[in-house]
């Protein structure tokens, strides 16, 4: 299956994708003609603790994979020691994904403008950025947005200078750097918007206690794939029908979140909203980025070895949790290839139990698997036909 190909805002009034435009390069002009750096002079009166309460009142969670309330990791970094780095996460578990790609090269100042608010909040004004290989683009594209700022100083005085660098496939925060305050791409540009909209604005965007929006990469069986802006707090369903909904509803068989590497979902968990405990509580990773239905004929079993493959390969060498991990692809190759005996499947739920007490990534995967597609797995160690 192929990565989607357009940019779709279902929302009566989507307000992160609205502010990406297709630019060759950067125009700090046009994003300040649109009401950009609002949110950042609003801030500038503010005192360090009125802006970590506006993020609370919000209910701005973490589009990553931890899902934690932002405010909590700004008041505990606020009252840390030492020099302070701003992180930026913009690499993603999925290349088919078309989230960072879209902030980075059509919003790169809803970014700047974010990292201003928190060294104006935090006084740290030294940010790294953390980007997947091959993605010089981006980068060239964010330094000069950056430059351009610098030059302008849209908030006069006040403007903080800030600092980037790069890296590749790095720790956020090496040892001996100080403390760090860590988001993926998404929840920085998400940042801007509480403070451009306003709270009640922002908690408007959202459902069931959520508040803004979430961007989200939809594939395969699908009638329009792309990326889609939906309601933090809608379905997953609902994620579906923003991409045109399903091609062939009776054909649906499941849902794979980041090409299986932050788990799987049956139809009956499709109901599942887009909230970080109720992702958790389902056994898949909350800060997925792509989302792709599958129809009849995928082998499950074989799809988490392939995921768990990729992960082992990334796992370092004696570590517990890639330990785990491959013990674990041994056992979903056997069963794959009707080898499971008696036993195998507690042996894979033993595993997963230790895996997700290490907090390792096989855990997103097997866990849900195992939980959503049980009969399928039973096929498997009994021998018989693969059911899907």
């Amino acid at each position: 299956m192929q990565g989607g190909g357009g940019v779709h805002q279902p929302l009566e009034e989507p307000v992160l994708l609205m502010r990406c435009a297709a630019l060759p390069a950067p125009d700090l002009n046009s994003y300040l003609e649109g009401g950009g750096f609002v949110g950042a002079a609003a801030c500038a009166d503010l005192s360090p603790l009125e802006v970590i309460t506006t993020l609370r009142q919000a209910a701005l969670r973490g589009r990553g994979s931890d899902g934690q309330p932002v405010f909590l990791k700004w008041f505990a970094f606020s009252r840390g020691r030492g020099p302070g780095l701003l992180v930026v996460d913009a690499r993603q578990h999925d290349p088919r994904g078309l989230t960072n790609q879209a902030l980075m090269l059509g919003n790169p100042f809803g970014l700047l403008e974010a990292l201003s608010i928190a060294a104006l909040a935090l006084e740290a004004r030294r940010a790294r950025v953390l980007l997947p290989p091959g993605s010089g683009e981006q980068r060239a594209f964010l330094l000069a947005a950056l430059a351009q700022y610098l030059g302008y100083r849209p908030l006069e005085g006040q403007t903080p200078a800030l600092e980037l660098e790069f890296a590749e496939d790095a720790p956020p925060a090496p040892a001996g750097q100080g403390r760090a305050l860590w988001h993926c791409l998404e929840t920085w540009h998400q940042i801007t918007l509480v403070f451009a909209l306003g709270v009640r604005r922002f908690l408007d965007q959202g459902m069931g206690g959520q508040g803004g929006t979430r961007l989200v990469t939809v594939g395969g069986a699908v009638d329009n794939p792309g990326l889609v802006e939906v309601p933090m707090g809608a379905h997953l369903w609902q994620v579906l029908e923003a991409a045109g909904g399903l091609s062939q509803p009776a054909r649906f068989q499941g849902l794979s979140l980041d090409g299986g590497l932050s788990g799987f979902l049956s139809l009956e968990a499709a109901a599942t909203p887009l909230a970080p405990e109720e992702l958790v509580s389902a056994r898949v990773n909350p800060g997925f980025g792509t989302l792709w239905a599958w129809q009849e004929g995928v082998c499950l079993v074989r799809e988490v070895g392939q995921a768990l493959t990729a992960l082992a390969s990334r796992a370092g060498g004696g570590e517990p949790g890639g330990r785990a991990t491959r013990q674990a692809l041994a056992l979903v190759e056997d069963l794959a290839q009707g080898r499971g005996g008696p036993g195998s499947l507690e042996q894979l739920e033993d595993l997963c139990q230790e895996l997700q007490y290490l907090g390792a990534p096989a855990a997103w995967p097997l866990g849900s698997a195992l939980t959503h597609f049980a009969p399928h797995w039973q096929e498997h160690q009994e021998g018989r036909a693969c059911p899907l």
